[in-house]
């Protein structure tokens, strides 16, 4: 167990989970990011997951206010926090958790990655490394902020964003961790590096979006790389199959991002992840697997998957039933059913 992160090393890698059940992709993920040779972070809030870790590789770092802060945020929300396992609440509390982390760490910069975020062999850690006290994270669309990878530099610059969030969450009841961000962005532009996401050059840019974030998102030189916020893993890679009864659903853009994924494709040239659109390549430094998929996170294998969504992709939107959701789905409505006429049955024994 690590309470404090005794870093001197090259910056790290610090993921966060707040739960007990610790999923195959965050599992299989923590071993890719393990093959960068740089220190890598569990943030929980479980002594078993915590246990898991011992003599892995993975340092771990727990946290104890989960309970406390999921409390504040369900006396003034909207959200359904049975959503699993109170999703909405955790994807907040996982910022204050963040925040915990830092002021344990000797105030050490570290890059905190998403659970289902993939970073490439050629990810530019020096040119987040360089950024100023700002904090740093893309933004998908107007009223979205994306903490897919998010650069935290100092103790300063991540209390003030959390100073933010608790003053967003008792504000407004339908806040969620994306608008807290994108709001910050906007109202504390001095406090926030927006990372970019648009291709200088490739029609990548779809209209819309307000003319102050134009600048900040989009690519000033050609050979400038992107980072995803969002859009690009879920175009290529799927969306989450739970979200359409165990189907995973690729090549279908979201209407309401800054990014025209129309026509584009990705390939690998050596470790560095291409997009191309109109003969114009861009070096992408992540993705965001929001289809969870497992596959992703062995390398060579990964290659042979993004050479097959090369051709499937230029057939237009599709499809794929992933059957492990699917049996959890039908397993878990079995076994809602037989609760119910075990209910039934104890009704009628009473009567």
């Amino acid at each position: 167990m690590s309470t404090r992160a005794d870093i001197k090393e090259d910056i790290p890698i610090v993921l966060v989970h707040l739960g007990s059940k610790l999923p195959r992709y965050l599992r299989d993920n923590l071993k890719y990011l393990k093959s960068f040779g740089r220190p890598i972070y569990l943030i929980t809030d479980n002594k078993n997951v915590e246990k898991r870790f011992t003599n892995t590789g993975v340092r771990t770092y727990f946290y104890e206010q989960t309970l406390q802060e999921f409390a504040a945020i369900e006396l003034n929300t909207t959200h359904n926090l049975r959503f699993r396992d109170g999703f909405w609440a955790k994807a907040i509390i996982r910022l204050m958790a963040l925040e915990s982390f830092m002021k344990h760490s000797n105030s050490t910069p570290f890059i905190h990655l998403e659970s289902d975020i993939w970073i490439s062999p050629n990810f530019p850690f020096k040119l987040l490394q360089s950024q100023n006290e700002k904090i740093s994270f893309p933004i998908e669309s107007v009223g979205h902020g994306i903490p897919s990878v998010v650069h935290i530099p100092s103790v300063k610059s991540i209390e003030n964003l959390v100073n933010f969030v608790r003053g967003s969450i008792a504000e407004d009841s339908s806040a969620t961790d994306m608008s807290i961000l994108y709001n910050y962005a906007v109202q504390f532009p001095q406090e926030v590096n927006i990372l970019k996401t648009i291709p200088m050059l490739g029609d990548f840019s779809r209209s819309g979006y307000p003319n102050k974030l134009a600048s900040q998102i989009t690519c000033k030189l050609e050979d400038e790389g992107i980072f995803d916020a969002s859009s690009i893993g879920m175009y290529f890679t799927g969306e989450d199959p739970r979200n359409n009864k165990g189907r995973r659903q690729l090549f279908i853009e979201k209407t309401d991002s800054f990014l025209n994924l129309k026509s584009s494709s990705l390939s690998f040239k050596g470790n560095r992840l291409l997009i191309s659109k109109n003969g114009i390549e861009t070096e992408v430094y992540n993705l965001h697997i929001h289809s969870k998929d497992i596959r992703v996170f062995k390398l060579s294998f990964f290659r042979l998957l993004v050479r097959l969504r090369y051709y499937q992709s230029k057939k237009g939107p599709r499809r794929q039933i992933t059957y492990h959701v699917v049996t959890r789905r039908s397993t878990s409505l079995k076994l809602s059913i037989l609760r119910n006429l075990r209910k039934l049955f104890l009704v009628n024994q009473k009567t």
